[in-house]
């Protein structure tokens, strides 16, 4: 349920990227890779096993590459950021990254299983592709978590560092954006809320 829906005093992650800056290009990659509903996007992972293909990977793969938790990696999120961040950055960078490769790994091994005839090329173009499949979901459950998880530090109250920003715009001026647009459809509530007095019915 978002913010507007539950008259909530805290936004939702879904509320900031609709409040974010975004040129056309952006504003669909955005859609595409955030999902609106994080819960039912977890939910209907594990029913389909996407956690189990998370640590099969986090075990094997994740354990090879960049395993720090001082920067920002593909893998791990980076401790030395304020925990909102470091999932929100995690979310729309590493994830999404991620997910871009495989795509194309997806897109790859598909264009090669049309294109060849049956031998050790298809065999190893359908290798490629059943691989990237699992890889996509585990890019997919990651980033729902993440924002399922920033949802719920927005609703304590968490706010961005004013010297934040990410690709996608959701951050700080976002935040802001969203403020304004609060103020300027109920402003009464508004000024209520900041007095401590209850809003008018």
């Amino acid at each position: 349920m978002t913010h507007n829906e539950a008259s909530e005093p805290f936004p939702t992650f879904q509320d900031l990227a609709d409040s974010a800056a975004m040129g056309i290009g952006r504003r669909a990659l955005a859609r595409y890779y955030i999902q609106r509903n994080p819960a039912a996007s977890i939910r209907r992972h594990e029913r389909l096993g996407t956690p189990l293909a998370r640590k099969v990977i986090m075990n094997t793969v994740g354990r090879l590459v960049q395993n720090r938790t001082d920067r920002d990696t593909r893998y791990r999120l980076n401790q030395n950021r304020p925990p909102m961040e470091a999932a929100t950055h995690f979310a729309l960078h590493a994830s999404v990254s991620n997910e871009g490769i495989h795509l194309l790994g997806i897109g790859y091994g598909a264009e090669a299983l049309l294109t060849n005839q049956p031998g050790y090329l298809m065999a190893a173009a359908a290798v490629l592709t059943a691989v990237q499949v699992p890889i996509v979901a585990v890019q997919r459950y990651n980033r729902a978590r993440m924002i399922q998880r920033v949802d719920e530090q927005l609703a304590a109250g968490e706010v961005f560092q004013q010297e934040y920003r990410n690709n996608f715009g959701i951050d700080g001026r976002a935040y802001q954006t969203w403020q304004a647009a609060q103020t300027a459809e109920n402003p009464q509530a508004v000024q209520a809320e900041e007095s401590g007095e209850q809003p008018a019915e």
